[in-house]
């Protein structure tokens, strides 16, 4: 473009002592312009005379002078949000490339223009959230339960750009599993059933409200009777023995064993004992000289004695002694019989007797004789009976018509049918069963196996660990235990959560113990990620395990971290140190995570971060990567692809700050480093 600007800026005339007059024109045109003036091509930037000769015959000399004015260029870099555009005149550009425009400016000249265009990228997430009917979904401070598509629009902190959020809402019917288990117990036993207390055979149902779908669970019971057997009454001799099941029988009594059926019950087999007593029986005899005797088929005619083994009544030996005396003197005889118990004497005309047996004393008299004869039984005592059995914590047990609550021995002692003393002696143990410090160890969502440890005091012989509503609906399942150990090991997949939990001490199938316990699960220590060496943040729903955070508060090895409460730190860590974050999820749940411990990163650095005009930055990474320089604003300044190792980059840049984001390309990590010019 050519501008001829005849501005006459500045003319006048002046004449000198020669009759030479002066005429100085000024003139103004654009760089590289030119005109014609007295036939004589005139650039900007010049001055030109030319000389006349007036009608008076003088000079008259005239002066161009041309101002050459500047003609502008403008270099400039847009960034621009997605469909905004920018406006170079009457033109709106709004796709990225460079653009070349040559304008008029204020002073009538050219003004270049260079522009390019660059877009920030758009962020967007989608969420993929399924819930079940009568659930709600609580997505970016609002409240859902409807199956949608839901959007919502946000501007980007870094670059005011919009930043876009949609949920896809599905809602679901719950799934009902059906679940059928078994169960047997005895006569007098119980089982508990989701609350029931059940005693009898039949079928039962309950259902279990779980997080991902309902069971509805079927208790098929069967209870197995005590079988009580009594047998036939066993009669024994003195001296004999009956053997049951092992055990040997000789004295007289009601005895009682306690055995298992094939179903595992108690079969209760009751037999009572009868001893006959075994006779031992004399009696005298007289005759006079010349006569005989008969007994049991045999004949005697002179004075003896004779011992026969008979059968008594009841079918036992009887051991009868005949005394028989022959003469001419006539006998009188007297008979006494007498029992005594064991360990007693009977004296019998001065002689003591301790033995079973028949005695005699001769009496003499002038017309007659007496002969007194003793029929001695001793009745063997009953040998002694021991009794055990225990009882636990506040039972007690009952014996004799007394009371016992107390480890000892107790004897009592009583008659039998010949009224001789019979002795029972009771072992009794006192069991006292106490549970204390139950505890839980620091466990991890999701992260294996819940260790629950206790104190105990006295023997029990099951554990029984019952589980609160809510831990059931969080994947815990109650558990029995027929070793009793002070620690238990249970698997688990429960998210995190506060829990809670009946530790049971059982003893021949009774509760005799019981202790509670509250534990929680914290985050696992996966719902965090290192970005880099100065960045550490927790991860958003999609790939957490699906929690949602409302609040955040970061902790370096224990320790609070005073404002710190974004879902991410930023700041340089310390190499080795634990990092933790108390999270508060949409229901206002408050936990912990598991550690994170931080790790030095190399694969990607930048440096200096402090630099001067046009000092080169070096960049690191492990791939290839992209470098983009942000200014405060959000301009893009810089823009370079990274090959893997270290490249060197010129920069020019104005004093400032600057943002500079490396992003690799196949991993897609991403490190945002603050850059000072000074």
């Amino acid at each position: 473009m050519v501008c001829l600007l005849f501005m006459w800026h500045s003319a006048f005339t002046f004449a000198d002592d020669k009759c030479r007059v002066y005429n100085q024109i000024s003139q103004q045109l654009c760089e590289g312009e030119s005109i014609q003036w007295n036939g004589k091509t005139c650039t900007a930037g010049n001055t030109y005379t030319k000389t006349f000769t007036t009608a008076a015959g003088c000079d008259s000399v005239a002066i161009l002078k041309i101002e050459a004015l500047k003609k502008q260029h403008t270099d400039t870099v847009v960034a621009l949000c997605q469909g905004d555009y920018f406006l170079v005149g009457d033109e709106q550009l709004s796709n990225d490339g460079d653009y070349h425009f040559t304008l008029t400016a204020s002073n009538g000249c050219d003004s270049v223009v260079d522009v390019t265009i660059r877009h920030w990228p758009s962020f967007t997430t989608v969420t993929d959230t399924a819930i079940f009917t009568g659930e709600t979904c609580l997505w970016e401070g609002e409240t859902y339960s409807t199956t949608n598509t839901y959007t919502k629009t946000y501007k980007a902190v870094q670059n005011g750009c919009d930043s876009v959020c949609i949920l896809h809402l599905t809602v679901t019917d719950k799934p009902m599993i059906d679940s059928t288990i078994q169960a047997t117990i005895c006569q007098g036993e119980s089982i508990d059933f989701y609350g029931q207390t059940l005693t009898h055979t039949d079928t039962y149902t309950a259902k279990r409200i779980g997080s991902n779908a309902d069971t509805l669970v079927t208790l098929i019971l069967t209870v197995n009777p005590v079988k009580h057997t009594t047998l036939d009454t066993a009669y024994l001799c003195q001296g004999e023995k009956i053997t049951l099941n092992g055990t040997d029988y000789s004295t007289a009594g009601t005895f009682t064993q306690n055995l298992k059926t094939v179903n595992g019950c108690d079969s209760i087999l009751t037999v009572t004992v009868v001893v006959n007593t075994t006779y031992n029986h004399s009696f005298n005899a007289s005759i006079l000289t010349g006569q005989t005797y008969e007994w049991e088929g045999d004949t005697y005619t002179q004075t003896t004695t004779e011992t026969k083994t008979l059968l008594s009544s009841v079918g036992c030996d009887s051991v009868v002694t005949m005394h028989l005396l022959v003469g001419d003197k006539p006998i009188i005889e007297v008979s006494e019989q007498m029992a005594i118990c064991a360990g007693e004497t009977y004296d019998f005309f001065g002689t003591v007797y301790t033995a079973t047996g028949s005695y005699q004393w001769k009496k003499e008299g002038l017309d007659e004789d007496t002969l007194f004869t003793l029929d001695l039984t001793v009745y063997p005592l009953v040998e002694p009976t021991l009794l055990v059995d225990t009882i636990t914590n506040e039972a007690v047990y009952e014996w004799d018509g007394r009371t016992y609550s107390e480890s000892g021995d107790y004897t009592y002692t009583y008659f039998d049918m010949h009224g001789c003393d019979s002795m029972v002696t009771l072992h009794l143990t006192h069991n006292k069963v106490a549970i204390s410090g139950i505890q839980t160890d620091i466990s991890c969502a999701a992260e294996g196996n819940l260790d629950i440890e206790w104190s105990m005091t006295g023997v029990a012989d099951q554990v029984m660990i019952l589980f609160s509503e809510v831990a059931h609906n969080a994947g815990f399942a109650d558990t029995t235990l027929a070793s009793v150990v002070p620690q238990v090991t249970l698997p688990f997949v429960a998210k995190a959560g506060h829990y809670s939990a009946t530790v049971n001490l059982l003893f021949r199938g009774t509760a005799v113990a019981t202790d509670t316990v509250a534990f929680d699960l914290l985050y696992p220590s996966s719902v965090l990620e290192q970005v880099w060496n100065d960045v550490i943040a927790v991860l958003t729903y999609n790939y957490n395990g699906g929690y949602h955070f409302t609040a955040f508060q970061w902790y370096e090895d224990g320790q609070l971290l005073a404002g710190e409460t974004h879902s991410y730190l930023n700041r340089p860590l310390k190499f080795g140190s634990e990092y933790t974050v108390l999270l508060t999820d949409t229901t206002g749940m408050q936990m912990m995570t598991c550690p994170l411990i931080a790790t030095e990163q190399t694969d990607i650095s930048l440096s200096p971060t402090v630099l001067h005009r046009r000092q080169p930055l070096r960049c690191r990474v492990s791939e290839q990567a992209s470098l983009t320089l942000y200014n405060t604003v959000g301009e893009v300044c810089i823009t370079r692809a990274l090959p893997p190792g270290e490249t060197c980059c010129e920069v020019s840049l104005i004093k400032g700050i600057y943002l500079a984001h490396i992003r690799t390309k196949e991993t897609g990590k991403t490190r945002i480093i603050k850059i000072v010019v000074e």
